[in-house]
């Protein structure tokens, strides 16, 4: 019986090898991940199994236990929060991602979407995502302070939990527009003439990292995920679905 188990290991290594890597994902990259997850198992035999979340929400499940390996974050403060509690290992925090912030506004007839828009009167409510627990929400109010329109709209404001629910608002038709990540209207094929691309110095980059959870830093599949998404071709598609990388 053992000389026929070692024979099925030696005629079947990938099968042995593979392994299924749990990961966190901010709700900005599910779509992203997701594309990537296809390539990297056909290249490596190894799967990914991913949750997805806002990343305030992902990091309190880390902290409380979660049995998460690889957390991919819409900031780079909660991975280095891990980091410094000694739950995750700092040697492997990278910036898998830079994201952009979009104001997108589907029932736009007039399809001259600028900052003067944020100023116009509005009597349904404007859409983000949360700024206590989302980057990107953060990243919005950072926009309408910027644009001195945030006392204007701060007490008719739809907040959602993560940006992907954000999304879900204003194609929902429950908001006329809301602030989401440039890599979802991509993914959605949405009309751009009814976007505002908010200009980078409106609000402070939104450098998205990865971080290993601890007890996971040697894993085979871990490892290999990590090395992949440094690949020239995975920033390209990263790139293609509207983020910045490094």
């Amino acid at each position: 019986m053992r000389y026929l188990f070692v024979l099925w290991l030696l005629f079947y290594p990938c099968v042995a090898a593979s392994q299924t890597v749990h990961v966190a994902v901010a709700a900005n990259f599910k779509q992203p991940m997701e594309k990537l997850a296809d390539i990297f198992a056909a290249q490596t035999q190894h799967d990914l199994l991913i949750s997805t979340g806002s990343t305030g929400k992902l990091y309190a499940q880390i902290v409380n236990g979660a049995p998460f390996q690889v957390f991919f974050a819409a900031d780079q403060k909660r991975p280095t929060l891990l980091a410094q509690a000694g739950l995750a290992d700092k040697q492997s925090q990278f910036t898998y991602a830079m994201g952009r912030l979009a104001l997108w506004v589907p029932g736009s007839k007039n399809r001259n979407i600028n900052r003067e828009y944020l100023h116009k009167k509005k009597a349904r409510p404007i859409a983000l995502s949360n700024p206590k627990v989302a980057p990107y929400g953060m990243a919005a109010k950072e926009v309408l302070q910027f644009t001195n329109s945030w006392k204007q709209h701060k007490n008719n404001m739809a907040f959602a939990e993560n940006v992907g629910q954000t999304l879900a608002f204003v194609a929902s038709g429950g908001v006329d527009s809301g602030f989401v990540a440039l890599s979802q209207l991509k993914t959605i094929k949405a009309d751009p003439k009814n976007i505002w691309i908010i200009p980078h110095q409106y609000y402070n980059p939104i450098r998205q990292d990865a971080v290993v959870i601890n007890q996971h830093k040697s894993n085979p599949g871990v490892l290999a995920l990590m090395k992949f998404l440094k690949t020239a071709n995975s920033k390209n598609i990263i790139k293609a679905m509207g983020y910045a990388v490094p």
